[in-house]
């Protein structure tokens, strides 16, 4: 998902010119910006998507994973075995005096 984001993001500014031009959004973009700003605008949110999608391609950014929900789980195990291990407390000999 994220390489085909990625991909589409740069085949879209391959065809900046064409976008801006014959399309109603790049249009409404260029009357309201003008020619140069929009160009710009249109690079960066461009930039911003491709960057998203490399980002979930590479995995650091994950998709919600609903099988853990099905399970009655709201967090993967390897958190679960942190926090439990974050609030054993050890036992100390002031405990056992009282």
């Amino acid at each position: 998902m994220g390489a085909g984001i990625v991909m589409t993001s740069l085949l879209l500014l391959f065809r900046e010119q064409w976008v801006l031009t014959h399309t109603q959004k790049g249009q409404k973009l260029v009357m309201r910006f003008g020619d140069s700003a929009a160009v710009w605008i249109y690079r960066g949110i461009l930039a911003v998507t491709a960057v998203f999608g490399g980002l979930l391609a590479g995995g650091v950014i994950r998709p919600i994973q609903w099988g853990f929900h099905e399970r009655g789980d709201h967090r993967p195990k390897s958190n679960i075995l942190a926090s439990r291990a974050a609030f054993a407390t050890p036992s100390s000999s002031s405990d056992s005096a009282v």
